[in-house]
């Protein structure tokens, strides 16, 4: 899997933290990872989130790709499929028993 570029380290969390933001639309509350000196993103999921279980308890490596579907075909499992996000595409796998999420940019 050929990582263009790291983004940032997902850390999920339960705690609510100064400077988090609500995407109320996907169901989390994250702490944007510039602001953060280790390039971490504070993720806390609530109920209804739209994103699998497994990413609520793990943390994940964010990584820029060229090509998600290329990507993918490296992987040991897709978590959560390639997602429109605006700007950019993403989705979660798994390799190696980690998590990544892969972004391809618009």
């Amino acid at each position: 899997m050929q990582l263009k570029k790291f983004l940032h380290v997902g850390v999920p969390t339960t705690r609510s933290l100064p400077g988090e933001q609500l995407l109320e639309d996907w169901g989390i509350y994250f702490l944007p990872p510039d602001q953060s000196p280790f390039q971490m993103e504070y993720v806390r999921f609530l109920p209804d989130a739209r994103f699998p279980e497994s990413i609520h308890y793990a943390p994940h490596i964010a990584a820029e790709v060229d090509s998600i579907e290329a990507a993918q075909a490296e992987v040991d499992e897709v978590l959560m499929p390639k997602t429109d996000f605006g700007p950019f595409y993403f989705a979660f796998v798994k390799k190696d028993g980690a998590i990544f999420e892969l972004v391809e940019m618009k």
